[in-house]
């Protein structure tokens, strides 16, 4: 694929795009995004990093704590502490692994499920408050250059 200058994709004069501008802004949307959901979230008792991780186990089922973690993009450790405090709340549970015993594997309950299944639009009435205005289009492509970012993060 053919690397072009961020002023020629966006077809804006280069001034109009300064780095330090678009620093501020991306980190304005995502503390507004963090505070909307977090506020959501911690109605039921959760932290955002715990919603996270009972979504991807509501997604995918049965999972390897090495597997959340590289999904959730953190430390082993800290997925550690997040399974430990979901947990004692009783909305997962951790089994071994019925081919390597030593390897545990987490699976949400009952509880957990139905916690995010609730939250679920409860999200989506908080971030459709933020995205008002916006197009479906519009969001598809915002959704779009968000995976590109993180794709191009890779290379």
């Amino acid at each position: 694929m053919k690397k072009i200058p961020i002023e020629q994709s966006l077809q804006i004069d280069h001034t109009a795009l300064h780095a330090y501008s678009t620093g501020l802004l991306q980190g304005k949307a995502y503390r507004s995004l963090n505070s909307a959901l977090a506020k959501v979230v911690y109605i039921d008792d959760l932290s955002i990093p715990e919603w996270k991780l009972l979504g991807q186990l509501v997604d995918h089922g049965l999972m390897r704590l090495a597997d959340l973690a590289e999904r959730l993009d953190v430390e082993p450790p800290l997925v550690t502490k997040l399974i430990d405090q979901l947990e004692k709340k009783e909305m997962l549970r951790r089994t071994s692994h019925s081919e390597d015993k030593r390897a545990k594997v987490i699976s949400i309950t009952k509880k957990g499920k139905d916690t995010v299944l609730d939250l679920e639009p409860k999200v989506k009435v908080a971030m459709g408050k933020l995205l008002y205005g916006t197009t479906p289009e519009e969001l598809r492509v915002y959704l779009s250059i968000l995976q590109r970012i993180v794709n191009n993060a890779g290379l």
